[in-house]
């Protein structure tokens, strides 16, 4: 039916299309190859020619599967880091802005894989070389899921060493009661001398209208038995109109040692902290809303091995 340029083009005014049959959709597969060249000449040296070439691959299996690969990756075009100068013991976090460990970063918890592990930079400044890396992420029957690794070539330099290794995890993450979770990760790193690997267990409750409540529990698994060790938290909230009350509790074993894959916020720590607020609205003599708190906060470290000497910032 013809209409007028001021009613606009809504989807209700649409004609109804008919007669389509035996339409297939295509591979969904999406190649991304690179080449590299650079080429040098001096006077009175012969000429030097290098090459380097990779290869980035996208699959979609299915419309909730997709499948990422990738072959000597380069990263080159990627938004550099900001820089910064750290006066603090704590180490900094630094975002993932790499295309491929993008894919299903909601899923992962820094805690236990920390992506920019992977391609690192030693401290002279030596870059790790990544040789490839696999990736299918995607979610069915109300559960997510994400396996992922990653290889890494071995460095030598006259100050530092960083063997071969191949970072790798597993995560999986059920939906349960509309609007809580529960999950499960596997991750860790391997090399020739030895293996870091942590398992741990999480979820997320909302029980009420304005009451939640999340905990977690993980282990380390380590070559050193020395570095094995757990970590859990449990954490609650309750809001209503007029009040919020919350709490949290932290047990951080000074032997949970996961800095070779994971990002860690604290060792050595037990921390609780609660809050507790009146925040009535008023709407009188001009003043809205105002509110009373109650806080309290208490924090104990453990004795630090020999030898712990592993960067950290406190636990949220």
């Amino acid at each position: 039916m013809p209409v007028t340029r001021a009613e606009g083009f809504g989807v209700s005014r649409f004609g109804r299309l008919t007669g389509v049959k035996d339409i297939r959709h295509g591979i969904h597969l999406e190649a991304l190859p690179h080449v590299v060249g650079r080429g040098q000449m001096r006077q009175n040296e012969e000429a030097t020619v290098e090459a380097d070439g990779g290869l980035d691959l996208k699959w979609g299996l299915a419309s909730d599967l997709t499948l990422d690969a990738t072959i000597n990756p380069d990263f080159g075009q990627v938004e550099a880091d900001p820089e910064y100068v750290n006066l603090t013991r704590y180490e900094y976090f630094l975002p993932e802005r790499r295309p491929f460990f993008l894919e299903g970063r909601e899923l992962v918890d820094s805690l236990f894989f920390y992506s920019r592990r992977i391609g690192k930079r030693l401290p002279d400044g030596t870059e790790v070389p990544i040789l490839g890396g696999a990736r299918l992420s995607g979610k069915a029957y109300q559960t997510s899921f994400l396996a992922a690794s990653a290889a890494t070539e071995g460095v030598r330099t006259d100050s530092f060493a960083e063997p071969p290794a191949l970072y790798s995890i597993g995560r999986v993450r059920l939906d349960i009661f509309g609007f809580s979770n529960m999950g499960f990760t596997v991750s860790g790193k391997d090399t020739s001398g030895g293996h870091a690997r942590c398992t741990s267990f999480d979820t997320n409750l909302r029980l009420v209208s304005g009451t939640e409540l999340a905990a977690r529990l993980a282990r380390t698994w380590n070559t050193d038995p020395s570095q094995e060790g757990y970590l859990g938290s449990v954490a609650g909230r309750f809001r209503s109109t007029d009040w919020s009350a919350g709490g949290a509790y932290t047990d951080v074993g000074s032997d949970f040692r996961v800095e070779e894959f994971g990002y860690v916020p604290a060792f050595g720590e037990k921390s609780q902290s609660s809050y507790l607020i009146f925040h009535p609205r008023v709407n009188r003599m001009g003043i809205r809303s105002y509110s009373i708190s109650l806080n309290c906060l208490t924090d104990k470290r453990y004795e630090h091995p020999p030898g712990a000497g592993m960067q950290a910032r406190p636990f949220p």
